[in-house]
Order: structure tokens, then sequence, then C-alpha cells
């Protein structure tokens, strides 16, 4: 199981669809449904239900949805120094 597989997860879970969760996360639409795949695989359970028209997050889905944000590792990380001016001079 990796990072981004649950954070793409998480971004389906909120969206309630593939296209839209994939612009969010930056990547191609089949890129996020192979990488939910894996997980679904990885894991044995169906995370989400699919059809033509709806994703629904199954009771499993919800579960690892919730442990996800609930982990330190999955919020982004914060800068720890302030970013060095671009007009600063060099010497």
């Amino acid at each position: 199981m990796e990072l981004r597989q649950l954070r793409y997860l998480v971004a389906l879970a909120d969206e309630q669809h593939f296209t839209r969760a994939a612009a969010r996360e930056h990547i191609a639409q089949p890129a996020l449904s192979q990488q939910i795949r894996r997980l679904e695989q990885e894991i044995g359970l169906a995370l989400v239900e699919r059809t033509t028209r709806r994703v629904t997050v199954t009771e499993a889905g919800h579960t690892l949805v919730a442990r996800a944000r609930s982990s330190p590792r999955s919020t982004p990380p914060t800068p720890r120094c302030r970013p060095w001016p671009a007009s600063a001079p060099v010497t």
C-alpha cells in the first residue's frame, strides 16, 4: 500500500467521480483507476462500487479513507523555513 494510493482514494471519496478526482490529483484518469484497482487487489476488498454513471465508496472504503485522513503522513508537509527571495542579491 502506497501513500499516493491512499491520497487517490481520499480524492475519489471526496469527488465521487474518477475524472474529477484525477484532475484534483493532477494525474490521468486511467492512472487513478489503475492505482485504486491495485489497492483493492492488495487489500483483497472492494473499496468502491463502479457503475457507468456513479462511483460509490464501500464500507471498507470509508474505513480506509477515515484512517488515511487521520494519519499524520497523509497531510502535506509544511515548509520548515521561508523560501529564499528571488530578488535577493547573491554575494
